[in-house]
Protein backbone atom coordinates (compact mmCIF):
# COMPACT_ATOMS: atom_id res chain seq x y z
CA UNK A 1 0.00 0.00 0.00
CA UNK A 2 0.92 3.21 -0.76
CA UNK A 3 1.85 5.97 2.23
CA UNK A 4 0.98 9.00 -0.87
CA UNK A 5 -1.23 11.90 0.89
CA UNK A 6 -2.41 14.37 -1.58
CA UNK A 7 -3.26 16.50 0.97
CA UNK A 8 0.13 16.62 2.50
CA UNK A 9 1.41 20.25 1.57
CA UNK A 10 4.49 20.34 3.66
CA UNK A 11 6.75 20.15 0.27
CA UNK A 12 4.70 22.87 -1.32
CA UNK A 13 5.20 25.15 2.04
CA UNK A 14 8.52 24.49 2.22
CA UNK A 15 8.73 25.16 -1.61
CA UNK A 16 6.63 28.41 -1.05
CA UNK A 17 9.30 29.09 1.63
CA UNK A 18 12.32 28.72 -0.12
CA UNK A 19 11.10 30.38 -3.28
CA UNK A 20 9.83 33.49 -1.06
CA UNK A 21 13.73 33.85 0.98
CA UNK A 22 15.22 33.62 -2.50
CA UNK A 23 12.92 36.77 -3.97
CA UNK A 24 13.91 38.61 -0.34
CA UNK A 25 17.91 38.19 -0.84
CA UNK A 26 17.42 39.19 -4.58
CA UNK A 27 15.56 42.50 -3.51
CA UNK A 28 18.10 43.19 -0.80
CA UNK A 29 20.98 42.63 -3.81
CA UNK A 30 19.03 44.66 -5.99
CA UNK A 31 18.98 47.65 -3.33
CA UNK A 32 22.37 47.39 -2.47
CA UNK A 33 23.40 47.50 -5.92
CA UNK A 34 21.34 50.68 -6.15
CA UNK A 35 22.78 52.35 -3.39
CA UNK A 36 26.25 51.68 -4.69
CA UNK A 37 26.01 53.15 -8.23
CA UNK A 38 24.10 56.47 -6.39
CA UNK A 39 27.08 56.76 -3.79
CA UNK A 40 29.17 58.24 -6.36
CA UNK A 41 28.65 61.58 -8.36
CA UNK A 42 29.31 59.54 -11.24
CA UNK A 43 26.39 57.05 -10.74
CA UNK A 44 24.43 59.37 -10.24
CA UNK A 45 24.71 61.21 -13.44
CA UNK A 46 24.55 58.10 -14.76
CA UNK A 47 21.30 57.57 -13.27
CA UNK A 48 19.83 60.67 -14.24
CA UNK A 49 20.82 59.75 -17.94
CA UNK A 50 18.68 56.95 -17.40
CA UNK A 51 15.72 58.34 -16.13
CA UNK A 52 15.94 60.92 -18.88
CA UNK A 53 16.16 58.49 -21.51
CA UNK A 54 13.15 56.61 -20.10
CA UNK A 55 11.65 59.71 -20.65
CA UNK A 56 10.63 60.64 -16.93
CA UNK A 57 8.50 63.14 -16.01
CA UNK A 58 7.64 64.13 -19.48
CA UNK A 59 4.29 64.03 -21.31
CA UNK A 60 2.60 61.03 -22.69
CA UNK A 61 0.30 62.66 -24.58
CA UNK A 62 0.82 61.74 -28.41
CA UNK A 63 -1.98 61.40 -31.33
CA UNK A 64 -0.62 58.24 -32.76
CA UNK A 65 -1.75 55.97 -30.72
CA UNK A 66 1.64 53.81 -31.31
CA UNK A 67 3.30 56.25 -30.18
CA UNK A 68 1.38 56.73 -27.38
CA UNK A 69 1.62 53.07 -26.19
CA UNK A 70 5.55 53.37 -26.60
CA UNK A 71 5.91 56.88 -24.23
CA UNK A 72 3.63 55.05 -21.81
CA UNK A 73 6.21 51.96 -21.91
CA UNK A 74 9.27 54.15 -21.74
CA UNK A 75 7.32 56.13 -18.64
CA UNK A 76 6.14 52.88 -16.86
CA UNK A 77 9.78 51.82 -16.95
CA UNK A 78 11.15 55.33 -15.46
CA UNK A 79 8.56 55.32 -12.59
CA UNK A 80 10.05 51.56 -11.69
CA UNK A 81 13.43 52.76 -11.99
CA UNK A 82 12.20 55.86 -9.40
CA UNK A 83 10.64 53.51 -7.00
CA UNK A 84 13.60 51.16 -6.52
CA UNK A 85 15.87 54.48 -5.98
CA UNK A 86 12.96 55.81 -3.30
CA UNK A 87 12.77 52.97 -1.59
CA UNK A 88 16.94 52.20 -2.10
CA UNK A 89 18.71 55.29 -1.60
CA UNK A 90 15.74 58.37 -0.55
CA UNK A 91 19.01 60.64 0.94
CA UNK A 92 21.14 59.76 -2.45
CA UNK A 93 18.34 60.56 -4.92
CA UNK A 94 17.69 64.13 -3.13
CA UNK A 95 21.48 64.29 -3.71
CA UNK A 96 20.74 63.66 -7.43
CA UNK A 97 18.20 66.09 -7.65
CA UNK A 98 20.33 68.88 -6.00
CA UNK A 99 23.01 68.16 -7.30
CA UNK A 100 22.01 68.03 -11.19
CA UNK A 101 18.51 69.60 -11.70
CA UNK A 102 19.23 72.27 -9.04
CA UNK A 103 16.73 71.89 -7.14
CA UNK A 104 16.53 72.71 -3.19
CA UNK A 105 14.63 69.59 -1.39
CA UNK A 106 13.38 70.65 1.90
CA UNK A 107 13.33 67.62 4.74
CA UNK A 108 10.00 67.94 5.35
Amino acid sequence: MSSYDPTDRRALDKRAGDQKRAETQAEIAVRQSTAWIMADPRGRSWMLWLLQQLRWREMNFDTNSVAMGAKVALADAAKQVEKQLRDSCPELLVTLFEEHLGLQVSPN
